[in-house]
């Protein structure tokens, strides 16, 4: 590759554009190459000087590589914040999921129990309710019999006024037969 330390970027050839982009670092066109076993200045932009040192090119891509390096620690410590952030909500997220089947757990025992509690009322209401029926059938059945107990004494007492008319008569019959004759 030819040297272009004195060639503006817009004078390079199409070999040092290629190099130059994939060496480029952030804003400023900075590269070193080995020619040699010489370093050499390769190329600034268009806005810098020429006549730079090969030291003075050698300290700015060491500056650069340093503050690089420092953007590269930054971004790692910032990859580990958000792979640890990201962590942190899939943690936070398998919990709401989970507390979520719990709350759904809990709600639909209670639902279940509270099923089950109606459940037994309405076995209880039947219940009372057939209690209920039997005892106005036994009450029913209480009434006919005081009915019939009613008639039968009833009856009983107007045999026995019968009874005691016609024994009465009978005496009377007899008395009447008895000085008839």
């Amino acid at each position: 590759m030819s040297s272009c330390s004195r060639k503006h970027v817009g004078h390079l050839t199409m070999e040092d554009r290629v190099f130059l982009g994939r060496r480029a670092v952030g804003l400023v066109d900075i590269s070193i190459l080995e020619n040699s076993e010489k370093i050499q200045r390769v190329c600034i932009g268009a806005h810098e000087e020429p006549h730079k040192t090969t030291q003075e090119a050698l300290r700015r891509a060491k500056e650069r590589v340093g503050q690089l390096s420092l953007r590269l620690e930054e971004r790692e410590r910032q990859r580990e914040r958000l792979s640890q952030q990201l962590l942190e909500r899939q943690e936070r997220a398998r919990k709401n999921r989970e507390d979520a089947y719990n709350a759904k757990k809990v709600h639909l025992a209670e639902r279940l129990q509270a099923q089950q509690k109606q459940e037994i009322l309405f076995q209880e209401v039947r219940r009372l309710e057939e209690l209920e029926r039997r005892a106005q059938r036994l009450l029913q059945e209480q009434h006919r019999e005081r009915v019939l107990e009613e008639r039968v004494e009833k009856d009983t007492r107007q045999r026995e006024q019968g009874l005691s008319h016609l024994k009465v008569l009978c005496d009377r019959f007899r008395l009447l037969n008895a000085y008839g004759r």
